[in-house]
């Protein structure tokens, strides 16, 4: 359980580095989303050049592609075929 203290320790260092912008009481609302979006960009990084190729592939030829884009995903239903780079 001491990692996982470290890791929460980490987090809330994080959100004393924005103290200036929000209030105490704001943190949870501002650095939990913050870890989920980061979390779901990790769980996708494996794959998120080949989804990028199927879509652009694709896009415009097939009605729904999330057939193709979750093949391309591994087989996972969380895939991101935005062009912008990784956070």
């Amino acid at each position: 359980m001491a990692n996982f203290q470290e890791k929460a320790d980490f987090i809330w260092g994080l959100a004393d580095m924005l103290r200036g912008d929000y209030l105490r009481r704001e943190y949870p609302d501002v650095i939990l989303p913050m870890v989920v979006i980061r979390r779901l960009d990790l769980a996708m990084a494996a794959t998120r050049e080949a989804v990028r190729q199927a879509y652009e592939k694709y896009k415009g030829k097939l009605e729904n592609l999330h057939r193709v884009l979750t093949s391309a995903a591994g087989g996972s239903l969380v895939y991101n075929t935005s062009m912008s780079k990784s956070i």
